[in-house]
C-alpha cells in the first residue's frame, strides 16, 4: 500500500497479506501515525478495499475528508501511480510476494526506503502546463527533497520540524542505500529458493503420478496374459 502527500511528495509505503477493509484500515492508521504532520483527506483508489464503510466510517470519526479518486480511468491516482511506479516497482519488480518472510522483508525495505527517498531524494514538482501553437509547455518548480518542503511549510510545527532537523543528521544516504541493495537481494534470494522448491515439488508430483501410471499398466498386463499350467 502506498500513501503520499500531494504537496510535499512525502511518502511512506506498507506491505499486507490481503485487501479486507479491516487489514487496510489498520495500515492506513498505522501509517498516518508515521507521517510528520496531520491528515486533512484522504483521497484512494476505487477499490472496494478503500471505497466501504469501514474506512469511510473511520475517516468520520476522525474528522477527516474523503474523496474518490477519477472512475474508470487508468490513472485515476496520478499522484500516488507515479510512487508506485518510482518507489515499489522500481525496487521490488513485478514478482508475486506471497509469505510471510517474505512480508517482513518488504515492510523491512520500505522501512530504509521511507529515509532515503523522503530526506534525500529530490523531486520536481509540475506548476503548471499550457498548449501553446499545438505543444504542451510545462512549467516547473525548484527541485527538494520532501523534507526540504516540509521544512519550508509553514503549517508544520516547529517541534516537528526540530525533530525532523535531528533525525536529517543522523542519517547517511549511501549506508541507506547499500542497506536498500543488502534487502533488495535478500528479498530476490527468497523469491528464487521458493521458486525452485515448487518446481521441485511440482516434479515430484509428475514424478509420483508417473510411477503410479506404470504400476497400473503393469498390472493390467499381467491380469491380460493367459496363465498356462504344466
Amino acid at each position: 500500500m502506498s500513501t503520499t502527500d500531494i504537496g510535499s511528495g512525502w511518502w511512506e509505503g506498507k506491505a499486507i497479506f490481503c485487501k479486507q477493509a479491516k487489514d487496510v484500515h489498520q495500515a492506513l492508521y498505522e501509517l498516518e501515525q508515521s507521517y510528520p504532520f496531520s491528515w486533512r483527506e484522504i483521497h484512494p483508489d476505487n477499490g472496494t478495499e478503500f471505497i466501504n464503510s469501514v474506512l469511510y466510517n473511520w475517516t468520520t470519526e476522525q474528522g477527516l475528508g474523503f474523496s474518490r479518486s477519477r472512475p474508470y480511468s487508468k490513472n485515476g491516482n496520478c499522484f500516488v501511480e507515479q510512487k508506485n511506479s518510482t518507489h515499489v516497482r522500481k525496487m521490488v519488480g513485478h514478482r508475486r510476494y506471497d509469505t510471510k518472510k517474505e512480508l517482513d522483508l518488504l515492510n523491512e525495505l520500505y522501512g530504509i526506503l521511507v529515509l532515503y527517498k523522503n530526506f534525500f531524494q529530490p523531486i520536481i514538482p509540475l506548476k503548471s502546463k499550457e498548449r501553446i501553437d499545438g505543444k504542451l509547455k510545462r512549467v516547473y518548480g525548484e527541485s527538494k527533497t520532501p523534507y526540504q518542503h516540509i521544512m519550508a511549510s509553514r503549517t508544520v510545527p516547529k517541534k516537528k520540524k526540530q525533530e525532523l532537523t535531528k533525525q536529517y543528521r543522523q542519517l547517511n544516504p549511501a549506508k541507506l542505500k547499500r542497506q536498500i541493495e543488502e534487502k533488495q537481494n535478500q528479498l530476490l534470494e527468497l523469491v528464487q529458493t521458493k521458486q525452485r522448491e515448487q518446481e521441485q515439488a511440482h516434479t515430484m508430483k509428475n514424478e509420483l503420478h508417473n510411477s503410479q501410471n506404470l504400476i497400473h499398466v503393469s498390472v493390467a498386463k499381467l491380469i491380460a496374459e493367459p496363465i498356462n499350467f504344466r
